[in-house]
């Protein structure tokens, strides 16, 4: 499956990835990751061999996740030794499989890597350390000796200004292979954008190829997955209205759809992932796991599709975005009704079970053929089971490979959620629509 990295990177050097950037991404691993950790993954999988982060000053500042972007960046670039930038007080990517720096000085007791990480923090890093790592490394170099090698290698003193000053020679070499990530640059109070929007608009555009990887920078807007509005109007205040706007409905701007890209709902791969994690390893307190039938298990999905997205009752899956639960939220829900179970065993997850879980009434689910056979509609029962039999048996024969078929693709660290393509999967012949005139008696 491609996302916008793959198909618009020839348009543009520069991107925006709205939504709901704070929600944690379920990815084929069956390890949960923040959005920054998981763009490390993608990012990296498409050729970027650096990847550069920057947030506010005096928070985040400019910062790396894993080794050889902080060695890139910090040792060989800004000459700060990277003793000196590591922040082990962040849950973050730091196995790559690549070697690791000299280990990090404990955390005194009640720092946030002791008692006060917060929920999501352990949860991440444990998630993390389960990844396989290589059974030596050099000799010269040590593990950072911190929960789940969760370490991020930061200056926080570093500001937009500076930040800018040190990656704009970067960027401007073709062999650098970077990414450049800007945490929530339209909703902070950054000095020094003049510079910044230039490279944007002119500077690294001059540098984009027809094809092969150039560097980029993202822009990730969190908080804006109930309203675009504000993030449409920041963005025309700080010029940068030309990269990230085009003209919308009533002459009105809005996001460019080859530049803007959105992390939206969950999609069932996610929720996949979910599933298969917690009959494996069970649930983050207990290790408690679930159990279901590989038959259901994509009814039991698209039932937690639905639940999550409903709201008040009305199961409707298009419903706005701020009425509906993200990833979080559904793993939460999930965790919490299996450790409220009684007994040891496992638990049994259906699509009934996940009515349960979400608190919905119990919903019909008897087959509509089945509602046809009734006396008097005897020739509309025949009618339409003839023409479903023979859409399933177009079906069969098109998972045996009688018929066209999208063959699967190498599996990468691509979320349907992020895809600009439907997900590989057998295409299938429409299933048969009826409608039913005249007197039903």
């Amino acid at each position: 499956m491609k996302t916008f990295l793959d198909t618009h990177r020839t348009r543009s050097s520069s991107f925006i990835l709205y939504g709901n950037i704070n929600d944690t991404i379920w990815c084929g691993d069956l390890s949960q990751r923040t959005t920054e950790q998981y763009l490390v993954k993608l990012l990296k999988s498409r050729g970027y061999e650096h990847v550069i982060f920057f947030g506010e000053a005096g928070n985040k500042g400019a910062y790396c996740l894993d080794p050889v972007s902080a060695r890139f960046f910090f040792g060989e670039n800004v000459n700060v030794p990277i003793r000196e930038v590591t922040d082990d007080t962040n849950s973050t990517e730091g196995q790559d499989g690549e070697d690791q720096p000299a280990a990090p000085a404990a955390p005194p007791a009640g720092t946030a890597m002791g008692r006060n990480r917060t929920r999501r923090e352990r949860r991440s890093a444990t998630a993390e350390s389960e990844e396989p790592r290589p059974a030596q490394t050099a000799a010269t170099e040590v593990r950072p000796q911190v929960s789940g090698s969760a370490v991020r290698y930061a200056r926080k003193d570093q500001d937009l200004s500076m930040f800018v000053q040190f990656i704009t020679p970067l960027m401007n070499r073709a062999e650098s292979k970077m990414a450049v990530v800007i945490y929530n640059l339209f909703t902070s109070d950054f000095g020094g954008i003049q510079t910044l929007r230039d490279n944007i608009l002119t500077g690294w555009e001059q540098l984009r190829t027809p094809a092969g990887v150039h560097n980029i920078c993202l822009i990730l807007a969190p908080d804006t997955h109930f309203s675009t509005h504000d993030l449409v109007d920041r963005i025309r205040a700080m010029g940068l209205g030309p990269r990230f706007l085009v003209a919308g409905e009533n002459g009105r701007d809005a996001l460019n759809p080859y530049t803007c890209f959105e992390l939206g709902l969950p999609k069932s791969d996610e929720v996949k992932n979910l599933l298969r994690r917690l009959s494996i390893i069970g649930t983050e307190q207990s290790g408690k796991k679930i159990t279901f039938a590989y038959r259901q298990l994509e009814d039991s999905v698209s039932e937690v599709i639905w639940c999550s997205r409903s709201c008040d009752g009305h199961d409707n899956a298009d419903l706005p975005i701020a009425s509906a639960e993200y990833m979080e939220q559904i793993e939460e829900r999930l965790q919490a009704f299996v450790e409220e179970q009684p007994g040891r065993g496992p638990v049994e997850i259906t699509p009934d079970i996940v009515d349960v879980v979400w608190g919905k009434p119990e919903r019909d689910r008897e087959p509509a053929l089945e509602k046809l056979n009734r006396p008097g509609w005897e020739r509309v029962y025949g009618v339409v089971k003839q023409a479903v039999e023979e859409w399933e048996a177009a079906a069969a024969r098109e998972r045996r490979g009688h018929g066209t078929i999208n063959r699967p693709r190498k599996a990468d660290w691509v979320v349907e959620r992020l895809g600009t393509e439907p997900p590989s999967r057998v295409r299938r012949p429409h299933p048969p629509h009826f409608a039913l005139l005249g007197n039903p008696g």
